[in-house]
């Protein structure tokens, strides 16, 4: 599972709901076949619906946390960059190294999502 979703938080959140839902089973008063058909299928289900709720999360555009780290280190960065042009450009420097750093910026700004996946 965690292959397919490849975000540790919703591996760990999908498993404290497995271990919340078999300790529920388990205390229940179920006999011993239907706790053992339970125990089994639980995990399945909470796995699936997981799964399911994360790519409804993908299709409706929500972003990882990861991106949105990422995409704040590039905006941090691309502000900076814009503030050194502007202070170099008072002192009537040479802002082409900057400006080279600025445009790699936003082509990583929009590559983040390749990047990530990988």
């Amino acid at each position: 599972m965690s292959k397919l979703l490849n975000d540790p938080m919703l591996v760990a959140a999908a498993t404290g709901v497995n271990t919340i839902a078999i300790a529920v089973i388990q205390y229940g008063h179920f006999d011993a076949s239907l706790v053992k058909t339970l125990s089994i299928s639980v995990p399945v289900m909470v796995n699936l619906t997981v799964f399911f709720l994360y790519w409804i999360g993908v299709w409706f555009g929500i972003k990882s946390p990861e991106q949105l780290k990422a995409e704040q280190a590039i905006d941090d960065k691309i502000k900076s960059l814009h503030k050194g042009i502007k202070h170099l450009q008072s002192l009537k420097h040479c802002t082409k190294a900057i400006e080279k750093e600025l445009s790699d910026a936003y082509i990583a700004k929009a590559n983040i999502s390749n990047v990530l996946k990988k």
